[in-house]
């Protein structure tokens, strides 16, 4: 979700000028608000690259605040209470009270305060006086604090919780600060009583938002009553209420104005609507459209200790009466779970424009000790001008684990009905599948069946392979000569005797299996080396008839020189005799491959593929495979260029010529791919890749893709960011003129650096990727 304002252009060639500043605020919960988190299982955030090109890491240098200290020693036991600093101190009845200043270390946590209170029995820490609980992920100072350990809660009064960035950098991307009167909570939930909330590492923040009472509930949203915003002291604007999501969502929040081919002219709006139960949102939705009228809509999100849902409404009151009613909801009652969801659409102008369709879905799932058992219902129907279809689908699934002995069942029944002009057609059907599995030192045994079982008259009916029943022992050699034997002949045996069926022609024949496989790995230690794969597969039948396959996978390796590596590769499989089951055909091929690679000079690289179909060759047909030929330069560490040449030996010519570059140059990353067909003598792709240019303040990125059978680029992306330090601000240009609902966005607004975000750079209409071409280290 991208709360701002941004002004749309789905067509090429309407011009377009808009600017408005809004607070990227949405992603504030992405990240855990876990003010005390447990530290002794946790590790320091990971240092990993943006998702996003334009995704800032973090601040450059954060200064001001209180640090952390240094993590406590790992192999000390968190769970003992220990002084490290203190004045007076005395213990009675397992209460510790220590007076004139104490540092204390307790679960991975350090704490300070001029007085410190610690009741073992509570396993309560009462800090008063400068008082501070530091932690990896979170600092929560003030002139009283109270952690309850049992509960991983706190309560610090006149203070201020300081929420750090979690092992997942997808979320927050650095410090967010809430200060308050009273602030206090669990790991899940925090609560703020006259608080300011802010980004900003300055002891007088840039922006903070001021509210008389915050509730940030992990992962779903954070509610602020009686808000403002205010800017260097100075207060922007106030609101009564104001809802803000902590989870990625396709909602926006902020004013959408723009044009479209299906929707003409449009202004879109969301309004968050008060409710007085926190666990709950309710937002109206009101779109104006020159072509499709005007949108009508109300999204509604709730929860509560065992339950939760949403229920969305949207309807067109225009010439196109178009409607759209969907929820979801979950709840438990002790042990059973029961989900159900809904999704009714008439007349949807982006998919089905003629058509009504239902689909509901009821799940119920019951927890056990020794299993689980779970009964789902699903009905669609779609109903459209001459026709309807509807599918009933009712299923049963039990699973169980007594010791050694583990079991599934699963029934499905399923009821597909049609109407048509001039006719109708019914199918009923019911699949059953059981397994069985008893674990035994020496090998598993295993009991299956499985059938479809056609239900009154059925037509070209085909269900899946029957199995009524199969019987199977598997084993390897390690559990049945040890692992000694087994790490030089490490062999894998199955032995099945049963029953099977056909698809499509349902008849019933028995079948004895046998399937060997032997498997060595490289182990990569020596200048030579070999892998091996083999397989000996052997079917007798019912009907008289037999047949075996043999299958062989081998690998060599040659380390020519520290710098040069020559692979070889060998598949064989084949069968003899015959058999009826047509899943039990394995097919036939004859196939050599081998590849070079070395570096003749230093910084260069060269390497050649290529292969040889021995059926191919049976046949009289072009035997050689695909010569690929790959080059590499890196003449710095910052500058690589490859090359990928690929001759076709059936078109006899070059048909495809790759070539890219990388470069970074200060802080700037640069990319650069072409491609060359050499079938159609044309220059399919021209893409340019530039991030991070930096003048002063200001940060350039650009995307271009050129597609050149088209003769069109199919991508200009274009951002400009300026640093604010704790904000950004952001121009961003996303133009794509050809392929699925072509159009321009322009946008322009301001964003927090500490929040992660989504943006549209580097993708298409429908969420594609655009490269440039380089290969393995493309972005």
């Amino acid at each position: 979700m991208r709360p701002w304002l941004t002004l749309r252009q789905l067509s090429p060639g309407f011009p377009v000028a808009l600017s408005c500043v809004a607070f990227g605020l949405s992603a504030l919960g992405s990240a855990q608000l876990i003010p005390i988190p447990r530290l002794g299982g946790f590790k320091p955030p990971a240092s990993q690259p943006a998702k996003n090109p334009l995704e800032p890491s973090s601040f450059p240098n954060p200064q001001g605040r209180s640090g952390t200290l240094p993590a406590p020693d790992p192999s000390e036991d968190k769970r003992d209470f220990r002084v490290l600093e203190s004045g007076t101190w005395r213990t009675k009845d397992g209460i510790t009270t220590i007076e004139g200043g104490a540092h204390a270390v307790y679960r991975g946590y350090d704490l300070f305060g001029d007085r410190l209170v610690f009741d073992r029995s509570t396993q309560m820490v009462i800090l008063t006086g400068n008082a501070r609980a530091i932690g990896k992920d979170a600092v929560v100072q003030g002139d009283r604090v109270t952690v309850f350990f049992e509960t991983d809660s706190f309560r610090a009064e006149d203070g201020e919780a300081i929420i750090r960035p979690s092992a997942r950098p997808d979320r927050l991307l650095d410090d967010v600060y809430l200060k308050g009167g009273t602030t206090y909570g669990t790991e899940r939930e925090v609560f703020g009583e006259n608080c300011a909330l802010t980004t900003c590492d300055k002891d007088s923040p840039h922006f903070h938002l001021d509210a008389d009472r915050v509730v940030a509930r992990v992962g779903k949203r954070a509610i602020l009553r009686d808000v403002r915003l205010k800017v260097l002291d100075r207060t922007i604007f106030g609101l009564p209420y104001l809802s803000i999501p902590l989870e990625r969502r396709s909602e926006r929040y902020l004013p959408e104005v723009g044009q479209s081919q299906d929707e003409g002219y449009f202004a879109k709006f969301n309004f968050p609507i008060p409710v007085k139960d926190d666990r709950t949102e309710l937002i109206s939705k009101v779109d104006l459209m020159s072509k499709l009228g005007v949108g009508l809509g109300a999204l509604y999100n709730y929860e509560a200790r065992n339950l939760t849902g949403s229920a969305r409404f949207y309807t067109l009151t225009g010439s196109t009466r178009s409607t759209e009613i969907t929820n979801q909801h979950q709840q438990r009652f002790g042990n059973l779970t029961v989900s159900l969801a809904n999704n009714y659409q008439r007349q949807n102008y982006l998919n089905a424009p003629e058509n009504t369709f239902l689909n509901t879905l009821l799940g119920l799932t019951f927890a056990q000790k020794t299993g689980t058992t779970s009964v789902g219902f699903n009905r669609y129907q779609n109903d459209g001008e001459g026709f309807t279809s509807r599918q009933q689908t009712i299923t049963l699934s039990d699973s169980r684990n007594f010791g050694s002995l583990r079991t599934r069942l699963d029934l499905n029944y399923t009821n597909n009905s049609s109407s048509f002009t001039g006719g109708q057609s019914t199918r009923e059907n019911l699949d059953v599948n059981f397994l069985a599995t008893h674990t035994m030192r020496a090998a598993d045994a295993e009991f299956e069946y499985r059938r479809a079982v056609p239900i009154g008259e059925t037509q070209n009916f085909l269900g899946a392979a029957d199995r009524t029943p199969v019987l199977s022992l598997k084993s390897d050699s390690s559990r049945l000569l040890g692992n000694k034997w087994s790490d030089r002949w490490p062999i894998q045996a199955e032995f099945s005797l049963g029953e099977f069926s056909n698809p499509a022609t349902r008849d019933r024949v028995g079948r004895g299996y046998l399937d060997l496989g032997l498997q060595r790995s490289d182990d990569g230690r020596s200048r030579f080396g070999m892998s091996l794969d083999t397989r000996y597969r052997q079917g007798v039948y019912s009907d008289d008839t037999a047949q075996y396959g043999l299958g062989v996978n081998w690998a060599g390796r040659w380390s020519i020189a520290e710098d040069a590596l020559f692979n070889v590769r060998y598949s064989f499989l084949r069968q003899y005799g015959f058999t009826p089951l047509d899943f039990d055909q394995q097919g036939r091929y004859n196939f050599a491959s081998m590849d070079l690679s070395f570096s003749p000079l230093r910084n260069v690289k060269l390497g050649a593929q290529s292969g040889y179909d021995f059926e191919l060759a049976r046949l009289q047909q072009t035997a050689w495979q695909t010569l690929g030929v790959r080059s590499e330069w890196t003449p710095t560490k910052n500058i690589t260029m490859r090359g990928l040449y690929t001759y076709d030996p059936f078109s006899k010519a070059w048909s495809n010529l790759r070539f890219d570059a990388t470069a970074k140059v200060g802080g700037a990353y640069l990319a650069a791919g072409a491609r060359y067909d050499g079938i159609r003598h044309t220059w399919g792709n021209l893409n340019f890749y530039l991030d991070g240019l930096q003048m002063g303040r200001l940060r350039f990125s650009t995307l271009l893709v050129y597609n050149g059978y088209i003769r069109q680029f199919e991508a200009r992306h274009f951002n400009f960011i300026y640093d604010l330090h704790c904000a950004e601000a952001v121009l961003q240009v996303l133009d794509t003129p050809v392929g699925f609902r072509p159009g321009r966005t322009i946008s322009l607004f301001i964003r927090l650096k500490a929040m992660p975000w989504d943006t549209g750079f580097g993708l298409g209409r429908q969420g594609q990727s655009f490269g440039v071409g380089t290969g393995r280290d493309g972005f």
